[in-house]
């Protein structure tokens, strides 16, 4: 069972955030931490609660870095597939071909998700010295 955290909490009756943390049920011993976006109501006192409460550690992306966000690459992907000079007279006709693409995304795009869902990034490091252009 997956939870997303909104502005309105909404939680399968009789569930509690400090009794149920699969993760914690299945790796009680290893220290937990996971990785969010920086929206607001991910910094809540609910959620900052709850996981301090379980000992999980929370680790917030930078702001406005959506390259790191791996959901990101498959938002764009979406949107390049269904949204790109398509046009939907309803919006039944248009939920039906978002659930249609996410039912068969494994099956039709398998080679396409396998290349956006890596985890591998660039990372840019500064020099120790910018050599300064002299002025003749």
């Amino acid at each position: 069972m997956y939870f997303y955290f909104t502005s309105q909490l909404v939680v399968p009756k009789g569930w509690t955030p400090i009794g149920d943390c699969q993760l914690k049920q299945k790796y009680p011993d290893k220290p937990i931490a996971i990785v969010l976006d920086n929206a607001r109501y991910q910094h809540c006192f609910f959620v900052t609660t709850w996981a301090k409460s379980l000992g999980i550690h929370l680790l917030f992306l930078p702001p406005y870095s959506p390259n790191l966000n791996i959901i990101e690459r498959v938002w764009k992907f979406t949107k390049k597939e269904i949204l790109n000079a398509q046009y939907y007279d309803s919006p039944a006709a248009f939920h039906q071909t978002i659930n249609t693409f996410f039912q068969n995304i494994n099956d039709n795009y398998k080679q396409q998700m396998e290349k956006l869902l890596t985890l591998t990034f660039n990372s840019l490091r500064m020099p120790l010295h910018i050599p300064m252009r002299r002025e003749v």
